[in-house]
């Protein structure tokens, strides 16, 4: 991919951004219900909030809004992909046919809760620099991370479990560093004209 194509994506607004990763998610849970032989109706809910995600930040890519609705409207992604992920721990999925170690999506979920977060405290790097930055992002996501695991240990056929604080930790400290590279290579693209041939 040539610079000046790199520079477009660059100039993209942040929600479009947001959307595609409610849709890759979205698409991804209809995925893994049909690989799990699951009903849908089984996780019908979560779907439905990972959409909702999808329509409410390409609304907020096209709206031209204010400032404090930009500084609210960071709260939107954060506060509905929490949903998705208490959705999805408030079952036990006991008719689901697993073929694979599934502790492995804590990463891709606490990944993504982990960008939203950095969406968030974004301002906080502006103004206080990486070190806050990361020491936000990593407590209020392990604080998330906590209260999962303590939601689990209520529901019949789940657990409390360390071993998905390690993976949910791991995945928030990637996410944090995926997102800092993203933001100053969408810096540096920005000074690129998308014009230019």
């Amino acid at each position: 991919m040539s610079r000046t194509k790199l520079a477009k994506l660059a100039h993209l607004s942040p929600w479009i951004w947001i959307a595609v990763i409610f849709c890759g998610q979205a698409v991804g849970s209809v995925a893994v219900t049909v690989w799990f032989k699951l009903a849908i109706r089984e996780t019908l809910v979560p779907i439905l909030i990972l959409v909702l995600g999808v329509v409410v930040s390409g609304l907020l890519a096209w709206w031209k809004h204010s400032e404090v609705i930009e500084r609210l409207g960071r709260c939107v992604p954060l506060v509905l992909y929490a949903l998705f992920i208490f959705s999805l721990s408030s079952r036990d999925y006991p008719d689901a046919q697993v073929s694979m170690n599934t502790d492995l999506f804590h990463l891709v979920e606490f990944s993504t809760l982990g960008f939203f977060l950095a969406c968030l405290w974004y301002p906080l790097l502006r103004r206080a620099g990486a070190r806050l930055f990361f020491a936000a992002v990593l407590g209020s996501g392990l604080l998330c991370a906590l209260s999962d695991e303590f939601h689990q240990s209520f529901v019949p056929g789940r657990t409390a479990s360390v071993i998905d604080l390690i993976y949910d930790s791991s995945a928030l400290l990637v996410a944090c560093t995926v997102f800092l590279a993203g933001v100053n290579l969408r810096l540096h693209l920005q000074k690129v004209r998308p014009d230019r041939e």
